[in-house]
């Protein structure tokens, strides 16, 4: 732990020479520093605390980063890694040992974004975090907290409980002191880039996030979530409904958002980097409707990095509240016998009873089960009200056949050769009485009987 501690230090460029910095800020910088390499870890972040409330920089918090972990505190550690990295651009980048860092396992957290008046100082459980606006929510064990929001002499500090993968929005007003927590939706983000820069990417996330919280939804990203990218079946999960929804289900989120980006530079070179054209792609998968949310494309010719990571941030918020806001109601089913599986637009939701939400409009219910003939029907689901669907399957001859199985041949199905020996019946029948009179046909035989639908 001590060795990587300095090995980060020193790879910074010396304090001194930060002309960025005021010298006050720079004195104590290096002070921080050498306290901290010295193991004084107290004094260490009292410095720093104060150079950053003196000069907020990401290069202050890498090193308040530095201190918490030396001080066992890893994943404030790390929720200060990810934001100095968020602002500080390619200088900290460039540090393998920061995005290693970002990478380390963590216990039991959430994410919580702060809200409130600009250049308020943010401090969580005594500890200073940042400075309003954050470039990302902070990243929080679960528990009990303590969060402070300072400026100007004035300050407001509410006690929180946060649960494991249920993010929260918390929002200060100074005058009046008022604090207000709001557990807010979360979303996985399953993000795409075709010809995108890395160096842009971090920036692309951070505009949708910041949009993303304008409609109290949290974005994930998935290569932050512990284990998460390599489990097994959750890999290339951006075109399959069933394993978004487990993807997002692992961490308790309503939606995945699945972001596509591309740029295609102008021809000829010689034009600043993330110059050309952006095109993106956005669609929101609403896990407990069990279906697509919403979704939306934009193009923007001739754009600048910073100008197309504001169209994207736009287009994120336009395709949340397009979802969050879609009309629906509650989708009930009972089926009979209570192995049957249930099936709502050709996808498995259950066995026997089901009830979930749904959109309004049609919707395609079955109900299947070996050794009964199955049922197929629709029912209307409409904005605030619940549809009840109730289905007796009926025993069959033959049972429903296996997914990948052939059916039957023609020749053995019971209704062919019943079809055909009345055929023939009826022709000679015909042939006996054609020079009198015409005889009426027989009733065909009786039908395999359909599923009884008890109500619908």
């Amino acid at each position: 732990m001590r060795v990587a501690v300095l090995v980060l230090v020193v790879g910074l460029a010396p304090w001194a020479a930060r002309a960025d910095l005021p010298p006050a800020v720079r004195r104590l910088a290096e002070e921080g520093a050498a306290a901290l390499q010295a193991g004084r870890l107290e004094a260490a972040q009292a410095a720093l605390e104060k150079a950053y409330r003196m000069k907020p920089s990401p290069l202050l918090l890498q090193q308040l980063g530095e201190v918490a972990r030396a001080q066992g505190q890893v994943i404030v550690a790390v929720d200060l890694f990810r934001r100095a990295l968020a602002e500080g651009g390619a200088e900290l980048s460039a540090q393998p040992q920061m995005q290693s860092a970002v990478q380390e396992p963590l216990g039991p957290r959430t994410e919580l974004a702060i809200s409130g008046e600009d250049g308020a100082f943010v401090l969580l459980d005594g500890r200073l975090v940042g400075v309003l606006p954050l470039a990302a929510p902070l990243l929080v064990s679960a528990g009990a907290h303590e969060v402070r929001l300072e400026k100007d002499g004035r300050s407001v500090k509410t006690r929180i409980e946060l649960g494991a993968n249920r993010p929260a929005e918390l929002r200060f007003t100074l005058l009046p002191p008022v604090a207000v927590l709001t557990l807010t939706e979360a979303a996985v983000v399953i993000a795409e880039h075709e010809a995108v820069p890395a160096a842009l990417r971090q920036r692309l996330l951070q505009a949708a996030t910041e949009q993303a919280v304008r409609e109290r939804v949290l974005l994930l990203p998935r290569e932050r979530l512990e284990g998460l990218a390599a489990a097994p079946g959750l890999a290339g999960c951006s075109d399959d409904l069933t394993c978004q929804e487990r993807l997002a289900e692992k961490v308790e989120a309503r939606y995945v958002l699945v972001v596509r980006s591309a740029l295609q530079p102008p021809a000829g070179g010689g034009r600043p980097v993330g110059q050309g054209t952006w095109r993106f792609s956005v669609r929101v998968h609403d896990v407990s409707a069990g279906a697509l949310g919403a979704s939306g494309e934009e193009v923007c010719a001739s754009c600048g990095a910073e100008e197309a990571a504001q169209r994207l941030g736009a287009l994120v918020r336009r395709v949340l509240r397009e979802a969050a806001t879609r009309p629906r109601g509650t989708l009930e089913v009972e089926v009979k016998p209570p192995q049957a599986s249930v099936l709502v637009d050709g996808r498995r939701v259950g066995v026997g009873a089901v009830r979930r939400p749904a959109f309004a409009g049609e919707h395609e219910v079955r109900a299947e089960h070996p050794g009964f003939l199955p049922y197929r029907g629709t029912v209307l689901v409409s904005d605030g009200q619940v549809a009840r669907v109730q289905v007796e399957l009926v025993k069959g001859l033959e049972p429903v056949p296996s997914r990948g199985a052939r059916p039957a041949p023609l020749y053995r199905r019971w209704w062919f050769w019943t079809a055909v020996g009345g055929a023939v019946a009826t022709t000679v029948a015909a042939s006996i009485v054609a020079s009198t009179y015409l005889l009426p046909l027989p009733p065909p035989p009786r039908e395999f009987p359909y599923p009884r639908i008890l109500d619908f």
